[in-house]
């Protein structure tokens, strides 16, 4: 297209037709931005290059108690638990023990002691006393060990001191049934039918648990086969109508039998309340402390009132 105009105008038209087009200039950013988008960048780049950050491990995970700490679980001192298991034994025991020998179940050799109708040995009160702290102490031991709906049953039963009364006047009855029927000469193997009848029904009403009539059977056996061990150590005591190598009387694994369920709800009782006593004993010296705080405030507000007073005289 010609150009309309002076030969000066065409010209000028001409040259900024032709001239480059300037480069684009980005706006100004300050210094500081660019050096946080900078920062941004890096950051992101050791990322991309590192890959995902590791997590931090997890703690591991805590142990289970051992087999000792659940069996000695909720345990009250020790000293006084089996103290007075032992002196329940050499007390309570011994008049139990003199239910049979009153009918000359067994006769005492060594040490005899007779008080009133108490036909007895000075031996008896110790031998009973450690009966009573070894069985006694199992029964909280293995409830520890095998929880269940009818191991809570039966501690909670025990909290009752008229429960643990109860299960040794159902214990001292049967001691007598079988007393009566040896004296009236009976044969033992209906006395086994019946001690073992009544034995079962006063495990299932006074105890219930498992861990109760395995030690039940264990008190059965084991106490029989220490008294022989120790009969024939020395001869202490002797039954004079035994049916078992004329040294004991079979039936008689039937009183240890059932002489377990009472002796176990003793053990509960004094178990659960001795521990409840040094938890309240525990206690006292925080609520003495306690109580005594209030107190001792007033007494701080009332000298602090007085330096203040003081205070304000000198000024």
């Amino acid at each position: 297209m010609a150009c309309k105009g002076g030969a000066v105008e065409c010209g000028a038209r001409s040259l900024l037709a032709n001239r480059p087009h300037p480069a684009r200039i980005r706006p100004f950013q300050p210094a500081s931005q660019r050096s946080g988008h900078f920062r941004l960048a890096f950051i992101a780049k050791a990322q991309q290059d590192d890959g995902p950050s590791p997590s931090a491990p997890a703690p591991p995970p805590s142990a289970p108690p051992s087999l000792a700490a659940r069996a000695l679980a909720g345990s009250p001192e020790w000293a006084a638990f089996l103290g007075t298991l032992a002196n329940s034994g050499a007390t309570t025991g011994t008049l139990l023990d003199g239910i049979h020998s009153r009918v000359g179940l067994q006769v005492y050799d060594v040490a005899p002691l007779v008080l009133g109708g108490l036909r007895t040995s000075l031996l008896v009160p110790p031998l009973l006393a450690a009966f009573y702290m070894v069985l006694g102490s199992l029964h909280p031991i293995m409830d520890n060990l095998n929880p269940s709906p009818e191991t809570d049953a039966a501690r909670a039963r025990c909290n009752d001191v008229g429960w643990v009364a109860l299960s040794f006047g159902a214990l001292a009855a049967l001691l007598y049934t079988s007393a009566t029927l040896y004296d009236k000469g009976v044969p033992y193997w209906q006395i086994h039918a019946v001690l073992g009848t009544a034995a079962l029904v006063n495990w299932r009403v006074f105890d219930g648990t498992r861990q109760g009539i395995a030690l039940a059977l264990l008190c059965g056996l084991g106490a029989p086969a220490a008294e022989l061990v120790l009969l024939q150590l020395a001869h202490l005591w002797h039954y004079p109508r035994a049916d078992l190598g004329d040294n004991f009387v079979s039936w008689v694994f039937w009183c240890y039998f059932f002489y377990t369920p009472a002796l176990g709800n003793l053990a509960r009782y004094l178990w659960s309340t001795m521990k409840e006593i040094e938890r309240v004993q525990q206690q006292q010296p925080q609520r003495a402390v306690a109580g005594s705080a209030p107190t001792a405030a007033p007494g701080a507000a009332e000298a602090g009132r007085d330096a203040e007073g003081g205070g304000a005289g000198q000024r």
